[in-house]
């Protein structure tokens, strides 16, 4: 019989000061400390990539007096408040959690604890296990019943009640007393003065409770205990009051809202952009699968000649060759995408082989009619990297004319010289915040690589598509910042003007 699904309750304000101090000194775009976030988000996006949730829930503990605090004033009055870097990402971090697809629930009047123990206990009613995600050894007490503890410090350390025994020296049920008696200085829980845990695990251990060890506190045979116990009682009671995580919380627990669907894309694209990290923001920014787009395979002469009409008119487009290899002076010529404006473009597939579904026009008839819009002066072509589209269209007879063209390979490096090279994932991701499609994703990685030519049309089209759409896209982008920076003149009357010379030299 399969084990019921697991839901995974996040221990947030544990995992959040863990994370505050494992990480030092990252800072974000404004100055702000980014540290605890992102050691959060690495924490969650490794526990959801490792195991595979069916159900998760984080909890806070919220900035307001708990039922903690009414039973003993002075309740974690030696705790230090929360530094102020860490405050200030406490609202990041509840994002982060929202975005990534871990919903929180928090209770006024109690600490996250409580939430958290509510629910290990909900879950077991609602046919669920329980995994309790800390590396707070409080959480001991709440383990058995399909209820266990995970600590995802380094590998992770999964506790049921022999983890417990094994680690904490007693089982679940005794934990609690152990705690009463030994006390917390953090958290300003007394305890019994002169009992440390090893002590509490001992007398707990040799009496079976805390009420049955302060029943017979007076036959205790170690003098120090002894006294230390008959003078405390009152206080070894209070103390497992407030260790004791409360499991009756009223917290609604609503199944279909803890399961675990995924991050948002957008959200998470959002925030970790105002974070600025930059891996993360690669990772989640749109893609092709994700957008609105008007992208197609030009599949017949007609719709061929259709489309040199357009273009014509348009007066102004973007093109990319695809090829097979690198080097422009060798490729072979594959297809030519182009594009009349933002989210449109058109393939046309010249060198597929086998087809694979989708077409291939003959090479010569489809350049004799792209010829007249491709050799005309007056009609602007947009780029990135120019000149080896130049260099193979020329080797195939047709002289490309970019005397108005827009390269925005070289824009982007007038723009920021300081890039060795700009190549257009990047660049789009950098200034359009679009995530291209990469060669590696379309013809596949390494010695299984295939060339273009041998990919199916249809696998082609969006990485296509988007050489071509996403030049457009630039060259608006780029004009007016190279009218802003004073590098107009530079571009148009130096670095353009070299694009044919060098592609002839070539």
């Amino acid at each position: 019989m399969p084990s019921p699904p697991t839901l995974f309750l996040i221990d947030g304000s544990n995992q959040m000061y863990r994370a505050y101090h494992a990480i030092r000194g990252l800072t974000g775009p404004d100055g702000k400390s980014t540290n605890a976030v992102y050691g959060f988000i690495t924490m969650l996006r490794k526990l959801m990539a490792d195991h595979q949730p069916d159900y998760v829930v984080a909890s806070f503990d919220l900035p307001f007096e708990t039922f903690r605090a009414k039973l003993s004033p002075d309740y974690k009055a030696n705790r230090e408040s929360m530094p102020g870097d860490l405050r200030e990402q406490v609202p990041w971090i509840h994002e982060a959690c929202e975005a990534l697809g871990v919903p929180i629930l928090t209770a006024e009047g109690f600490e996250a604890d409580d939430v958290i123990g509510t629910l290990a206990r909900a879950a077991a009613s609602h046919g669920l296990h329980a995994a309790i995600v800390t590396g707070d050894k409080d959480f001991f007490q709440l383990v058995g019943d399909g209820i266990r503890v995970y600590n995802p410090r380094d590998a992770g350390i999964w506790y049921d009640d022999a983890g417990v025994q094994q680690k904490f020296g007693v089982p679940p049920g005794q934990v609690v007393d152990v705690l009463a008696l030994m006390g917390d200085a953090s958290d300003n829980v007394k305890g019994v003065p002169g009992i440390g845990e090893k002590g509490a695990r001992d007398l707990i251990a040799t009496h079976g409770s805390l009420d049955a060890l302060l029943e017979n506190a007076a036959d205790v045979p170690q003098r120090k205990y002894r006294e230390a116990l008959l003078e405390h009682a009152a206080a070894a009671r209070q103390s497992r009051e407030l260790v004791t995580i409360r499991t009756d919380v009223d917290v609604p627990f609503d199944v279909d809202r803890f399961r675990y669907v995924g991050p948002s894309r957008e959200r998470c694209y959002d925030l970790f952009s105002r974070l600025g990290f930059r891996t993360l923001v690669a990772e989640f920014a749109p893609t092709a699968a994700a957008v609105a787009k008007d992208y197609a395979i030009v599949g017949s002469t007609e719709e061929l000649t259709a489309l040199a009409a357009q273009l014509a008119a348009a007066g102004r487009f973007a093109l990319k060759v695809i090829t097979d290899g690198d080097a422009p002076v060798r490729a072979a010529l594959v297809g030519i995408s182009v594009s009349t404006g933002p989210g449109h473009a058109r393939y046309i597939p010249l060198g597929h082989e086998g087809f694979g579904g989708g077409f291939s026009l003959g090479k010569a008839e489809a350049l004799a009619v792209l010829a007249p819009v491709l050799t005309d002066p007056d009609t602007i072509k947009i780029g990135h990297d120019l000149k080896a589209d130049l260099i193979v269209l020329g080797r195939h007879g047709v002289n490309l004319r970019n005397e108005r063209g827009f390269d925005t390979m070289l824009a982007s490096y007038l723009i920021d010289a300081n890039k060795s090279s700009q190549p257009l994932e990047p660049v789009a991701l950098e200034q359009l915040q679009y995530k291209a499609l990469t060669e590696e994703e379309v013809r596949g990685k390494g010695v299984k690589a295939l060339p273009f030519s041998q990919v199916p049309v249809d696998s082609v089209l969006d990485y296509a598509g988007e050489r071509a759409d996403l030049a457009y896209q630039l060259s608006a982008h780029f004009a007016p910042m190279l009218e802003r920076d004073g590098l107009q003149a530079v571009y148009r009357d130096l670095e353009l003007p070299l694009v044919p010379i060098l592609a002839a030299i070539e």
